[in-house]
């Protein structure tokens, strides 16, 4: 009853492109709510069917659990476009010490715990620096979960969009060509721990590229693909497909010819293997 009076009382605001709503292992969902006149970070706990609020915050997004389920890690694009985490235990939240010329533009766990962002670099300084501007390019950072940095781990072009595999600190990255301002998208592969940065597709000014999911295996990645001829001037109004990359055997497939528009693709999802 409390569970349904509470969905009752507040608006939700989930948007799955974004991963505003996600699972832990202990059985817990964190999500992003509206209630009254604030947004806000919520945790559902489904072994006692508690619902908190864990902090007001506006645009929340990216939302993802460590890998021992104690911390989320979440984007703060209200502030600066950085991310946070959350302790679920010690009620403490931190926050990348950013500004608009030095922020996480989007990060994820590894699988012991540590966090990769992407920093922007940019020509211009601060003072002159628009919202609006696109970076040249993007580093690949490694830090502990309180935002210290470790090392870099590699230069990567201007970061669109990622999804990582946790079990084998993989990281797919869209990243878009440094010399076109749209289009001409490229699928990169980022291993963690060689601190490698390796091409998968991409760069023939032919598709752009957009919420890679990967197979609960780890060996395949689902990802929208739109044509670059027809989306270069309206990104959100041009049909999209779904297709999939093969890591191991460097295969890339359609398996869905989609007439729906650019803009309403969500991302995909796998079901595990039984």
């Amino acid at each position: 009853d409390k569970i349904k009076n509470f969905i009752q009382e507040i608006r939700t605001d989930i948007h799955p492109n974004h991963n505003r709503m996600v699972w832990s292992p202990q059985n817990r969902i964190a999500f992003t709510a509206f209630e009254g006149y604030s947004d806000g970070l919520y945790l559902f706990d489904m072994n006692d069917n508690y619902v908190e609020r864990l902090t007001d915050a506006n645009d929340l997004s990216s939302l993802s659990f460590s890998p021992d389920g104690r911390k989320i890690l979440f984007g703060k694009e209200a502030e600066n476009y950085t991310m946070a985490v959350y302790d679920i235990e010690t009620r403490k939240q931190i926050v990348f010490p950013g500004d608009r010329a030095n922020h996480l533009y989007d990060a994820c766990w590894t699988s012991d715990g540590n966090i990769v962002g992407f920093l922007p670099a940019y020509e211009t300084d601060e003072k002159e620096l628009s919202i609006f501007q696109p970076p040249l390019f993007h580093f690949a950072v490694l830090f502990d979960s309180e935002f210290n940095q470790q090392k870099i781990l590699c230069r990567v072009p201007e970061v669109e969009d990622i999804a990582n595999n946790t079990k084998e600190d993989l990281i797919a990255i869209v990243g878009r060509n440094e010399e076109v301002v749209y289009g001409d998208d490229t699928v990169y592969l980022l291993n963690v721990q060689a601190a490698e940065l390796e091409v998968l597709f991409g760069g023939t000014r032919e598709f752009n590229y957009r919420f890679p999911s990967w197979s609960s295996e780890g060996q395949k990645i689902a990802y929208v693909a739109a044509s670059y001829k027809d989306s270069k001037d309206a990104e959100i109004t041009v049909p999209a497909n779904l297709e999939v990359f093969d890591i191991k055997n460097k295969i890339r497939r359609r398996v869905v010819n989609s007439d729906i528009n650019y803009g309403g693709i969500l991302k995909p999802l796998w079901q595990p293997k039984q």
